[in-house]
């Protein structure tokens, strides 16, 4: 663990953004999701827009304040914020002793480029789009395989964009396989970078369990205007978001709920009693991830549903509040609503996370959100699911009203 001291110098993360939820509280959308502050952490920000040190930032601020409850609540705050990656050191590390962009960990690069299929789809559109003599943007390079894909496909030159640490590796790797002369690696969050050449194509992986929890569409947008030519290219080309109403097994909804069951299996375990847990409120909004091809024995009630199907080299509106209408294919009740994604990263290119097609090496995940009651239904009824997005990291769930009466929702942010 990281620890700050007064000549710590801090500053706001990247692609910082900032959302007002009400008078009186502000939704920070950093590299690692949603966080939400008392306004007045606005000063805070304003202080740490540029790189500052801690004790210098400390004086600004305490022209601004008086009384010892108020220095505890500053400096509380200033902790919380490094600790959560709105404010980040000089070389990007958090209070957490993480790295800038939350996915910057080995392990799930390891997970992606075990992602046989993944990796090698991206590589085929990369080979198909690359003309002799393009300029290609790799956003999110991470260790550099797509990057040194399209120099090896005969990009007269490749931008390799990378916010964390992850970048140092990706030189290394880059020099080792011979490209050192043909791929720049560009250190920083992309919304942040000027660049001296317009793109012909721009190339990134940036898709979360929830296709949009990475900033695609955000992403996407700068990026198209201020990189591409007008006639550029971009993979992937197209993400379809679906849903599908399921019927999750007791044992994982015994796993990840509180329930009369568990509650009994705590009670004896550990000795105490749970009885005054409300298990209703408890469960109320919550979800969890699950690989897709570990749920192709789940029930499902109707076809897979199209709730968005966004053209990222076209997207202009970044907020999301979407609704589709299904036939119930078989009477029972369905305890959940999970979503998934296809993702068109060429136009003969394909990948999906729907359970019915995901390959076994698939390292994404499929969020589910649970639904406390279950909603009861009979084949032929009509369902309508919703689904909404307004900022990175903060998935706003899914919603379903069925014919048959009443409205049911999940609407917590699932990690």
């Amino acid at each position: 663990m990281l620890t700050l001291s007064p000549n710590t110098v801090l500053r706001n993360c990247p692609n910082l953004r900032v959302n007002l939820c009400s008078g009186t509280e502000v939704g920070l959308t950093g590299p690692y999701g949603l966080t939400q502050c008392d306004i007045s952490v606005l000063s805070v920000l304003e202080i740490f827009a540029r790189p500052t040190t801690l004790q210098t930032g400390i004086e600004k601020l305490g022209e601004r304040i008086s009384g010892v409850r108020d220095w505890i609540s500053l400096t509380g705050t200033i902790t919380r914020l490094w600790k959560e990656g709105i404010l980040v050191d000089h070389d990007g590390s958090t209070g957490g002793g993480q790295r800038l962009g939350g996915f910057d960990s080995p392990i799930v690069h390891a997970r992606m480029l075990n992602d046989r299929e993944r990796t090698e789809c991206f590589i085929r559109a990369i080979t198909q789009n690359v003309k002799a003599g393009d300029v290609v943007v790799d956003i999110g390079t991470g260790t550099g395989v797509l990057a040194m894909a399209a120099a090896r496909a005969g990009a007269e030159h490749v931008y390799a964009i990378e916010a964390g640490e992850m970048a140092g590796l990706a030189e290394k790797l880059i020099a080792e396989n011979g490209y050192a002369g043909r791929i720049t690696v560009v250190r920083n969050w992309s919304t942040h970078v000027q660049l001296d050449r317009k793109a012909d194509l721009i190339v990134s992986e940036i898709v979360g369990n929830d296709p949009l929890e990475e900033g695609i569409l955000e992403v996407f947008r700068d990026a198209r205007s201020r990189f591409l030519k007008e006639d550029g290219r971009m993979i992937p080309a197209m993400v379809k978001i679906f849903c599908l109403p399921v019927k999750v097994p007791a044992r994982l909804i015994s796993r990840h709920t509180f329930s009369r069951s568990t509650l009994a299996k705590w009670s004896e375990w550990y000795g105490f009693s749970f009885g005054t847990v409300d298990t209703n409120r408890m469960n109320r909004g919550q979800a969890f991830a699950a690989l897709p091809q570990r749920m192709r024995s789940w029930y499902s009630y109707t076809e897979p549903v199209l709730l968005a199907e966004l053209d990222l080299s076209r997207v202009k509106d970044t907020v999301l509040n979407q609704s589709a209408v299904a036939k119930i294919v078989r009477s029972g009740s369905f305890n959940a609503v999970q979503v998934f994604f296809e993702l068109d990263v060429s136009e003969t290119e394909i990948l999906t996370t729907d359970p019915a097609k995901a390959p076994n090496s698939n390292h994404w995940k499929n969020l589910v959100w649970l639904l406390d009651p279950p909603v009861i239904v009979k084949e032929g009824e009509s369902v309508e699911f919703g689904y909404r997005y307004r900022v990175p990291g903060a998935n706003d769930g899914v919603t379903v009203r069925s014919s048959g009466g009443g409205e049911h929702s999940s609407s917590h942010s699932a990690k």
